[in-house]
């Protein structure tokens, strides 16, 4: 299934792929360098580069991710080889890094599922609310992703929306016209879920 133009992912991957050789050949200059000098020890960024240069030359079928993947099969194999199902998704996170594969998280699908949002096709605040979070597992609401890639955009745009919202309905009181559609559709652009087009709402100014 493609996700985004095969074009535009290929030009995205061969700048990649050319950043990281750049990075890589500074990762070996400096080590001659060093060498050069007589300096025996490196700093932890430096060996980082020099091993993942050598591993990226040499490995084949990631052979540090599969042993990574087997350590963490080891912790919760059984002696009869068989795993359990929650064991298997909860603590195998090396899997995903062993699929060469682009994996696309269901995030629409996660944030409508009534296992983790009562009535969820309602507007209900008290979805996050203190308790509600509390209650709910942390990767059932991923609007930024999570993790060390996550959007790193996330506390401006949630500032951003914030102070959005705070001025609308400080301003004026918003309610829908006969042009907007109830309840609320949308559509998908490539994989993304957007608004419906030339979507209409009335905003009343409030009197002071």
């Amino acid at each position: 299934m493609k996700i985004i133009d095969g074009e535009a992912l290929a030009f995205f991957e061969r700048i990649l792929d050319q950043g990281l050789k750049a990075r890589m050949i500074v990762g070996r200059s400096k080590e001659g360098e060093l060498k050069a000098e007589g300096k025996d020890e490196l700093n932890s960024f430096e060996k980082e580069a020099q091993i993942q240069g050598a591993e990226l030359e040499k490995r084949n079928m990631h052979q540090d991710v599969q042993d990574k993947l087997r350590n963490e099969v080891s912790k919760i194999v059984k002696e009869d080889g068989s795993l359990d199902y929650d064991e298997l998704n909860t603590s195998c996170i090396w899997i995903w890094s062993f699929v060469d594969s682009i994996v696309i998280i269901p995030v629409n699908a996660i944030h409508n599922d009534p296992q983790y949002y009562d009535n969820p096709d309602k507007f209900d605040p008290e979805h996050f609310s203190p308790d509600k979070k509390a209650q709910r597992n942390t990767y059932a609401y991923l609007p930024f992703g999570s993790g060390p890639r996550n959007c790193i955009g996330m506390r401006f745009a949630l500032t951003e929306t914030k102070a959005s919202v705070a001025h609308l309905v400080n301003s004026f009181r918003i309610e829908p016209t006969k042009k907007t559609p109830i309840p609320m559709t949308g559509y998908y652009a490539g994989f993304a879920l957007h608004p419906p087009k030339g979507l209409e709402l009335k905003l009343t100014p409030l009197k002071k």
